[in-house]
């Protein structure tokens, strides 16, 4: 899968913005062939389910497949997995939509700093549960407003770069309250 990026693999454009049920719908088709479970009619010669795959040209008979041209239903299955979990996560989605543009959040200067500092700052000042919850819910809608502001601008690559490392920085953020918050009840 070297030369095929998450979304080839799915068969859906590339764009930040992506219709979750469509992807979960083409994920499980693809899964219900791939996963080992399921493809001993694969190594058994059914060239069929390949087709399914978009791997036109594969020959799994007698289990002989060459890990280049037409990887193993196991590798598949995984690179399936993966490719799913990065496009359904809306920062993983993100760094790799930046990725494909060969540009990387680490390589940005931090353009939020201020208010990132601004949201550390706050939370430090919360002292009970119920202050750390109602902060929770904060980030949580902010993630979601993030991601809608990701999807507007994901034709200028500088300033999605710019929101990205803050919808990064908010989404560690939000794991780190999370964590506090239940880990000190």
């Amino acid at each position: 899968m070297a030369s095929m990026n998450y979304y080839e693999l799915f068969g859906i454009p590339v764009s930040y913005t992506l219709d979750e049920v469509r992807l979960t719908n083409i994920y499980l088709e693809k899964q219900s062939v791939a996963h080992p479970d399921a493809s001993a009619s694969l190594k058994a010669g059914a060239n069929a389910g390949w087709k399914t795959l978009g791997l036109v040209g594969c020959n799994p008979a007698n289990n002989v497949v060459d890990d280049v041209s037409c990887p193993r239903s196991e590798r598949l299955s995984v690179d399936l997995n993966v490719a799913y979990d990065t496009l359904m996560n809306a920062v993983k989605r993100a760094e790799y939509f930046l990725a494909l543009h060969g540009l990387r959040i680490d390589d940005i200067s931090v353009h939020y700093a201020a208010e990132m500092f601004a949201i550390s700052e706050q939370y430090g000042t919360l002292k009970t549960l119920s202050e750390k919850l109602d902060f929770q819910q904060q980030l949580v809608c902010r993630m979601k407003g993030m991601e809608k502001s990701l999807a507007a601008v994901e034709g200028n690559l500088a300033e999605f770069c710019k929101r990205a490392v803050l919808l990064r920085f908010i989404g560690s953020f939000l794991e780190k309250v999370r964590l506090d918050a239940y880990n000190r009840n």
